[in-house]
């Protein structure tokens, strides 16, 4: 029973992750994207944690998102909004910060950070 809950979450992470990623990519394309006080990131595949930045600006973003998609008129991101459950982001978000600043603690030019990682796996 546990893996089927696990299974669905992972399932419902990796949507809510593309509906996101398709929320960036229409508001940049469109004129949407100027109306925004910050702007919306794209995650890289090749750039660690930027998954965690393209759902942090969108959730960041999601009131001013849909008071323009009405402005606008903007069927297709009104339906994207309405795909979003934004406790759920709100609760990824937290997670993948954890990892974040586990990256951060470990990527280190000068100093040596190999004593870090077990702490870091523990914490």
């Amino acid at each position: 029973m546990k893996e089927n809950l696990f299974v669905a979450a992972i399932f419902t992470n990796a949507a809510l992750r593309y509906v996101c990623k398709d929320i960036v990519a229409h508001v940049k394309r469109s004129r949407i994207q100027a109306k925004l006080d910050t702007t919306l990131k794209t995650a890289v595949p090749t750039r660690w944690n930027s998954v965690l930045i393209m759902l942090q600006s969108v959730l960041n973003n999601a009131a001013d998102l849909k008071k323009l998609a009405d402005e606008f008129s903007d069927k297709k991101l009104q339906r994207s909004l309405l795909d979003i459950n934004l406790e759920l982001l709100k609760q990824i978000v937290d997670v993948l910060q954890q990892f974040d600043m586990a990256t951060q603690m470990l990527s280190t030019d000068g100093t040596p950070s190999l004593h870090l990682v077990y702490p870091t796996k523990c914490s």
